[in-house]
Protein backbone atom coordinates (compact mmCIF):
# COMPACT_ATOMS: atom_id res chain seq x y z
CA UNK A 1 0.00 0.00 0.00
CA UNK A 2 2.15 3.00 -1.25
CA UNK A 3 -0.37 5.87 -2.00
CA UNK A 4 1.45 8.65 -2.67
CA UNK A 5 2.27 7.19 -5.90
CA UNK A 6 -1.49 7.51 -6.85
CA UNK A 7 -2.25 10.85 -7.67
CA UNK A 8 -5.09 12.95 -5.42
CA UNK A 9 -8.38 11.85 -6.70
CA UNK A 10 -7.52 8.86 -8.78
CA UNK A 11 -7.60 6.22 -5.89
CA UNK A 12 -10.14 3.76 -5.32
CA UNK A 13 -12.84 5.14 -2.90
CA UNK A 14 -10.97 3.71 -0.09
CA UNK A 15 -7.89 5.27 -0.62
CA UNK A 16 -9.48 8.61 -1.29
CA UNK A 17 -11.44 8.67 2.27
CA UNK A 18 -8.27 7.00 3.99
CA UNK A 19 -6.27 10.32 2.73
CA UNK A 20 -9.11 12.60 4.03
CA UNK A 21 -9.01 10.87 7.35
CA UNK A 22 -5.13 11.13 7.28
CA UNK A 23 -5.11 14.60 6.83
CA UNK A 24 -8.10 15.68 8.93
CA UNK A 25 -8.11 12.99 11.84
CA UNK A 26 -4.36 11.40 12.55
CA UNK A 27 -3.40 13.52 15.46
CA UNK A 28 -6.62 12.44 17.28
CA UNK A 29 -6.10 8.44 17.62
CA UNK A 30 -9.77 7.67 18.42
CA UNK A 31 -12.08 5.45 16.28
CA UNK A 32 -14.99 7.23 16.98
CA UNK A 33 -13.93 10.50 16.41
CA UNK A 34 -12.37 9.01 12.49
CA UNK A 35 -15.66 7.89 12.26
CA UNK A 36 -18.07 11.26 12.60
CA UNK A 37 -15.36 12.73 10.27
CA UNK A 38 -15.69 10.19 7.69
CA UNK A 39 -19.40 10.25 8.19
CA UNK A 40 -19.78 13.52 6.92
CA UNK A 41 -18.51 12.62 3.28
CA UNK A 42 -20.89 9.76 3.35
CA UNK A 43 -24.04 11.67 4.65
CA UNK A 44 -23.09 14.71 2.18
CA UNK A 45 -22.05 11.89 -0.80
CA UNK A 46 -25.76 9.67 -0.39
CA UNK A 47 -27.59 13.79 -0.24
CA UNK A 48 -25.91 15.27 -2.64
CA UNK A 49 -25.88 12.29 -5.21
CA UNK A 50 -22.30 12.75 -6.21
CA UNK A 51 -19.69 10.81 -6.34
CA UNK A 52 -17.55 10.36 -3.26
CA UNK A 53 -14.59 11.78 -4.62
CA UNK A 54 -16.37 14.66 -5.65
CA UNK A 55 -17.59 15.49 -2.19
CA UNK A 56 -14.10 14.81 -1.01
CA UNK A 57 -12.33 17.38 -3.29
CA UNK A 58 -15.31 19.77 -3.47
CA UNK A 59 -13.42 23.28 -3.29
CA UNK A 60 -13.80 24.79 0.69
CA UNK A 61 -14.96 21.35 2.42
CA UNK A 62 -11.94 19.33 3.54
CA UNK A 63 -9.17 22.11 4.20
CA UNK A 64 -6.35 18.79 3.99
CA UNK A 65 -6.64 18.90 0.69
CA UNK A 66 -5.45 22.31 -0.38
CA UNK A 67 -1.96 23.36 -0.82
CA UNK A 68 -1.84 25.58 2.10
CA UNK A 69 -3.11 23.17 4.73
CA UNK A 70 -0.14 22.20 7.11
CA UNK A 71 -1.42 18.24 6.03
CA UNK A 72 -1.54 18.61 3.04
CA UNK A 73 1.99 16.96 1.95
CA UNK A 74 0.41 13.68 4.17
CA UNK A 75 -2.88 13.33 1.73
CA UNK A 76 -0.35 13.35 -0.89
CA UNK A 77 2.14 11.14 0.39
CA UNK A 78 1.00 9.79 3.63
CA UNK A 79 3.90 7.99 4.13
CA UNK A 80 6.65 10.53 2.76
CA UNK A 81 8.00 10.47 6.23
CA UNK A 82 7.46 7.22 7.69
CA UNK A 83 11.02 6.26 7.58
CA UNK A 84 11.52 9.06 10.03
CA UNK A 85 8.24 8.61 11.75
CA UNK A 86 7.98 4.87 11.81
CA UNK A 87 3.85 6.13 13.71
CA UNK A 88 2.95 7.45 10.20
CA UNK A 89 2.41 4.04 8.66
CA UNK A 90 0.40 2.31 11.53
CA UNK A 91 -1.43 5.37 11.58
CA UNK A 92 -2.06 5.72 7.47
CA UNK A 93 -2.69 1.85 8.01
CA UNK A 94 -5.30 2.13 10.81
CA UNK A 95 -6.80 4.95 8.71
CA UNK A 96 -7.43 2.99 5.05
CA UNK A 97 -8.44 0.38 7.39
CA UNK A 98 -11.25 2.53 8.50
CA UNK A 99 -11.92 4.22 5.68
CA UNK A 100 -12.79 0.37 4.73
CA UNK A 101 -15.26 0.04 7.10
CA UNK A 102 -16.90 3.37 6.89
CA UNK A 103 -17.77 2.22 3.15
CA UNK A 104 -18.38 -1.21 4.23
CA UNK A 105 -20.81 -0.14 7.22
CA UNK A 106 -22.27 3.45 6.26
CA UNK A 107 -22.11 6.90 8.43
CA UNK A 108 -22.24 6.20 12.26
CA UNK A 109 -23.77 9.33 12.54
CA UNK A 110 -26.39 11.69 10.10
CA UNK A 111 -23.31 14.98 10.05
CA UNK A 112 -22.11 16.88 7.47
CA UNK A 113 -20.29 19.67 8.62
CA UNK A 114 -17.86 20.18 11.51
CA UNK A 115 -15.22 22.28 12.97
CA UNK A 116 -12.41 22.50 15.93
CA UNK A 117 -12.20 25.02 18.56
CA UNK A 118 -9.86 26.80 19.39
CA UNK A 119 -7.74 25.36 16.46
CA UNK A 120 -10.29 26.91 13.87
CA UNK A 121 -12.57 30.42 14.15
CA UNK A 122 -16.40 29.63 14.26
CA UNK A 123 -17.24 29.48 10.45
CA UNK A 124 -20.33 31.10 9.14
CA UNK A 125 -22.25 28.51 8.75
CA UNK A 126 -21.95 27.12 12.75
CA UNK A 127 -23.30 30.92 14.00
CA UNK A 128 -26.13 30.69 15.69
CA UNK A 129 -26.68 26.47 14.98
CA UNK A 130 -26.79 23.65 17.94
CA UNK A 131 -24.11 21.06 17.16
CA UNK A 132 -25.73 17.66 16.70
CA UNK A 133 -22.24 15.89 18.45
CA UNK A 134 -20.08 17.70 20.64
CA UNK A 135 -16.11 15.64 20.70
CA UNK A 136 -13.89 16.65 23.13
CA UNK A 137 -10.46 15.81 22.59
CA UNK A 138 -9.77 13.64 25.35
CA UNK A 139 -5.99 14.63 27.11
CA UNK A 140 -5.55 17.63 24.51
CA UNK A 141 -3.51 20.13 25.98
CA UNK A 142 -5.44 22.90 23.66
CA UNK A 143 -8.49 21.53 24.92
CA UNK A 144 -10.06 21.16 21.26
CA UNK A 145 -13.64 20.08 21.10
CA UNK A 146 -14.99 19.30 17.25
CA UNK A 147 -18.66 20.29 16.53
CA UNK A 148 -20.74 17.95 14.72
CA UNK A 149 -23.74 19.36 12.72
CA UNK A 150 -26.17 18.42 10.20
CA UNK A 151 -26.67 21.13 8.11
CA UNK A 152 -27.85 19.78 4.24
Amino acid sequence: NEPGKISLGKGSNQLELARMLFGETRDVNNGKYCGLVGSTALVRQKRSKLDLKEVLYAPNQYTCFTEKDPNFSFVVDPLHNSDNHPKDRQVWEMMYNLAGKILNNGAIEQVTHYWVEPTVKEPYWAKGKEPKIEFPHPNDERGRITRFYDLA
